[in-house]
């Protein structure tokens, strides 16, 4: 790791993050010529604590320099009417949050097409899912840089190098069954047979019979462009109650994209910096940004997404909290104080590392060495 505090030109961050990865081995890991997905989130309409395009630019200037051939990667959102639903959309955002390939001097590539159905099928023995849906252009890479602005999340505890993979780089019908236990149902007293949702699917899976609407989930994509256009409310999904049960098939999502790349061809970088308690994504709303629980920290290096997961939560709960920030409103005050656990005290965290280390993702145990 890299810690964020500077003094001189050459202790700036991004200069850091470069001796960063000289120690920590990628120059011997991609080659002249390698194919490299540098994967990030480049955030929601209203956050402001996404990752900063200046240091993926670092990355691929980094990787471009060692003779590689880097593309900054990222899917659609889940929902297909949602503010990152379509690849237009998402990169219309992109560039309001200055991320263009002049900024970042690459290619930026949503993996999974133009509505997030550029896919194919990848077999696992997850905990719960026995097939991940992952982008078809993933398979064009030889290695990936996965970089992951470290933060709280609502439903999974945390958000890091794992959900990075298992969230980040799965398409919209993978998404779709992390968050809900069924694709979507009819409430044939509400449904009056409008038609919209009909018109809405990009896959043909529902149509109209006895003037009710009617799913067939073996064509539904699990996009929820039907739910966000009918205006009676009749289709319904049923969202996991059980925040392990988002957990697990993270896990079981972030396993068939190692799976698919090799577990030796992914390379984590979590950004311990602006630290909020709260993902970069929409949570049902636009996104948006609060306060950073915690002083900047650093930036972290490793093979094992789940050894660097576990030292970022650790490094998040040595610190002190920031007067006014979530974190110190829910009494996570001192350093050692759980910031996770007691912002989202029904959510274990832990519980998802476990998952990963049973599951073949890494493991939790690391030595943590600090690069000047």
């Amino acid at each position: 790791m890299v810690d964020a505090r500077s003094r001189s030109s050459d202790e700036s961050l991004v200069r850091k993050l470069v001796r960063l990865m000289d120690r920590a081995g990628l120059p011997g890991m991609v080659g002249k010529g390698d194919r490299v997905a540098v994967k990030t989130h480049m955030g929601a309409p209203l956050t402001t604590r996404y990752l900063r395009p200046f240091y993926v630019r670092t990355v691929v200037e980094y990787l471009r320099s060692l003779g590689a051939e880097p593309t900054v990667v990222e899917t659609t959102g889940l929902g297909l009417l949602d503010p990152r639903g379509t690849a237009e959309k998402y990169l219309k955002i992109a560039v309001s949050h200055g991320f263009t390939e002049e900024t970042v001097d690459a290619e930026i590539l949503i993996m999974d097409g133009e509505r997030g159905l550029d896919c194919v099928k990848i077999d696992v023995d997850g905990f719960r899912l026995k097939e991940v849906s992952v982008p078809r252009r993933l398979m064009d890479f030889d290695f990936m840089v996965g970089l992951a602005h470290f933060k709280g999340h609502e439903i999974t505890g945390f958000g890091g190098a794992i959900k990075n993979y298992g969230a980040g780089c799965v398409c919209k019908e993978t998404k779709y069954y992390i968050h809900f236990e069924n694709k979507p149902t009819v409430d044939e007293a509400l449904c009056d047979g409008c038609g919209e949702c009909v018109d809405a699917c990009p896959t043909g899976a529902i149509t109209l019979r006895g003037g009710k609407a009617k799913v067939d989930w073996n064509l539904c994509y699990g996009c929820k462009a039907c739910q966000s256009v009918c205006p009676r409310k009749a289709l319904k999904s049923t969202r996991h109650r059980d925040p392990k049960e988002v957990q697990l098939r993270v896990v079981d999502a972030a396993y068939a994209v190692l799976k698919t790349l090799g577990f030796d061809k992914v390379f984590s970088l979590n950004f311990l910096i602006e630290v909020d308690w709260r993902c970069d994504c929409e949570h049902r709303q636009r996104g948006w940004s609060d306060l950073p629980i915690v002083p900047d920290i650093g930036i972290l290096a490793s093979m094992d997404p789940v050894a660097i997961d576990k030292a970022s939560i650790d490094l998040v709960n040595k610190a002190p909290a920031i007067p006014g920030s979530q974190a110190y409103e829910v009494g996570a005050v001192e350093p050692g104080s759980d910031k996770f656990r007691l912002i989202y005290p029904d959510i274990d965290w832990e519980f998802m590392l476990k998952a990963s280390e049973k599951m073949g993702l890494g493991s939790q145990e690391y030595k943590l060495v600090k690069v000047s």
